[in-house]
């Protein structure tokens, strides 16, 4: 890529506070009684490295990998970014979920 704007990538996450009431309803259905805490661990701690895992591969590797692998090399990628920070608490707390 000549140009850095061929760089760029979006990751966009939602907002659980401003999500219609039928998608709250799914969230709580699929996330629990802790929605709202568990919607955020995932989406906005865990999700946001694991999406970046994704634009390193896709910048820096020489292939890309079947889709099964990467996604599990980004997960690993993300569990190693926030174990290096010393997060095994919500580690541990998003794997409960």
């Amino acid at each position: 890529m000549e140009n850095s704007k061929d760089y760029r990538i979006k990751i966009v996450s939602g907002q659980y506070q401003k999500a219609p009431l039928e998608q709250k309803r799914m969230i709580k259905e699929l996330f629990g009684e802790n929605a709202e805490y568990d919607y955020e661990i995932y989406f906005h701690w865990y999700n946001v490295i694991h999406e970046l895992g994704h634009a390193i591969m896709m910048f820096n590797a020489p292939f890309r990998l079947h889709p099964v692998d990467e996604e599990q090399l980004v997960n690993n990628f993300a569990y190693a970014y926030w174990q290096y920070y010393g997060e095994q608490k919500k580690i541990e707390e998003l794997c409960s979920i």
